[in-house]
């Protein structure tokens, strides 16, 4: 698995391309909730167990 990943680092990126535009949109849609999941966490109080609010609520 090490080797694919730094094998995917030296490949160029064709920016013309559907694919790219679609990746990078998925990509920071999950970058974006992501951010917002640890945001909950950071935020959320100690005296409860778990984290109940934000997008674990789901």
């Amino acid at each position: 698995m090490f080797i694919p990943i730094i094998y995917s680092i030296f490949l160029p990126l064709k920016l013309g391309m559907a694919w790219f535009y679609t990746g990078l949109h998925i990509a920071l849609i999950g970058l974006a909730l992501y951010t917002i999941v640890w945001v909950n966490l950071a935020t959320s109080s100690l005296d409860k167990e778990t984290a109940t609010k934000g997008l674990y609520r789901y």
